[in-house]
Formats: C-alpha cells, structure tokens, sequence
C-alpha cells in the first residue's frame, strides 16, 4: 500500500541558487522575473554562487577601452542589484560566494603589489556585503546546505550537463554550481546511493563580445525545497524563456 501524505508533516526549508548574472552586463528582463518569483517564493536561503559582478576593467583580456574605464559604474550596478535581493526577501540568509570573474580582482592585486593589503579593495568592502548582512566565501571551495555542496565551478565541457557530470566525478556528491551558463543535471546512483548534480544557468547578455554568434546558453536559476525530516534536498530549475517563467500554475511575464 502506498501512503500519499498531502500536507507534509515536516519542516521545509526554501532555497534559491542565483548566479552569472555578471553585473553590468546582465539581462534586464532576466533579473526582474527572478526578482518577481523570489519576492513571491521567499525562501529562507539565497545562494549567489559567483559572477555577480563580471570585474570587466580588471580582467586581463582584451577589453574596450571604454567599458574598461568604467569600473565604478559595475560596482555601482551590482550593489544595485543586491539591495534589490535583500529587498524582495528581507529575512533571507543570504551568502555570496566568489566566482572566477570575481577572483580577476585578486589576480589584478597580485600583479599590482602596491595595493595588496587595502582593505577597501575586497569583495565584501566594494559591495558593501557587511551594510546588507550577506555573508561571503572566496572561490576556492565550496559552501555546504545539509552537505548539498554549493559553488561556483571551474569546469567547463560541451552540452547541458555535461559539466555537471564533471562536477560529481570530482566531488562525489550532490551540489550546484554555475560557471557553464547552461541548465542541466546528471543523476548517478552508487552503493551509497543517489546523487543529482546541477547546472544553474544564467541572467545575463546572451550577446557576449567574445562569442561571435548565438551561445548555448541558458537563462534560469534554482530553487530548492530541503525536507528536515527526510534529509533531502528537491531541486526545481527554473528556465526564462523569452521573457516569461512558469512555476507551479504561475506564469511570470514582463508586460
């Protein structure tokens, strides 16, 4: 006999995994309809998992000279931005952990030893994460929800997630991490049982300087339902799609 429990009888916990959104260059529209759902989902936890800012002036790519001259209005935009997180979900936990484009800052001081050591040149000093109560973690590693392991990534393979697949081999368990700008997830089952890792999209440009043509990428992000009782984490990705997202009989839609 099978028991369908309708209520369920335990705590849940809700979470949102956000990330690449790469702030000055994100998608307007993208943002909005994530920031519409979180206003009305409000979960108790919201990841950043990296590439919030994309720290263009301080890359060492090829860069134009003229958006490279403009490093405070990034700054300026991503601060924007996380006020507007804390603002549609105030009494959320909120953590920000590094991606590989917030790390160009750190590789930009290391060339420039002068400026090793102000402490007005970090993560959280630029962005004022301390004033907003937003907790942060560097690139290196991984946050932990009930041992979902949680970062940004530094792989890259070809193909929804395929990249994911990577990740589990290298961690051996089930987590989220963004990087790809792709949604995707691959499930494995071992002795020890069954693990899912994720792929959590993006929201920003989908018309990269770098990328002549259109890239295979994906606007979206994740949410997560974990159940107390169970110890399981239930991951729902949510996809944008020309300008709308769909969620439980809810369409989200910029008029």
């Amino acid at each position: 006999m099978i028991k369908v429990i309708k209520s369920i009888p335990t705590e849940v916990e809700k979470v949102v995994f956000i990330g690449d959104t790469h702030h000055p260059f994100q998608d307007k529209v993208a943002i909005r309809l994530m920031l519409s759902f979180i206003r009305w989902f409000q979960p108790q936890f919201i990841y950043l998992i990296g590439d919030i800012i994309d720290m263009y002036a301080v890359s060492s790519y090829s860069k134009d000279a003229n958006k490279a001259s403009k490093f405070q209005l990034e700054i300026d935009a991503t601060i924007e931005f996380l006020h507007h997180v804390k603002n549609a979900c105030p009494d959320a936990e909120i953590a920000y952990k590094d991606g590989n484009h917030e790390d160009r800052l750190v590789t930009y001081i290391k060339k420039h030893e002068e400026m090793a050591g102000l402490k007005a040149l970090t993560i959280p000093a630029l962005l004022e994460l301390d004033s907003l109560g937003i907790t942060h973690q560097g690139y290196r590693g991984y946050l932990s929800h009930h041992n979902f392991l949680v970062e940004h990534g530094d792989r890259v393979s070809v193909g929804s997630a395929m990249t994911a697949k990577k990740m589990f081999e290298r961690r051996q368990n089930s987590g989220i991490s963004g990087h790809t700008h792709r949604l995707g997830a691959h499930h494995r089952t071992t002795l020890q049982g069954h693990y899912t890792w994720y792929e959590n999209g993006c929201l920003c440009h989908m018309d990269p300087e770098y990328i002549n043509g259109t890239p295979d990428w994906q606007h979206g992000f994740s949410i997560g339902h974990y159940l107390l009782e169970e110890e399981r984490m239930v991951i729902d990705q949510i996809p944008i799609i020309n300008g709308s997202l769909f969620y439980q009989g809810k369409l989200f839609k910029v008029s």
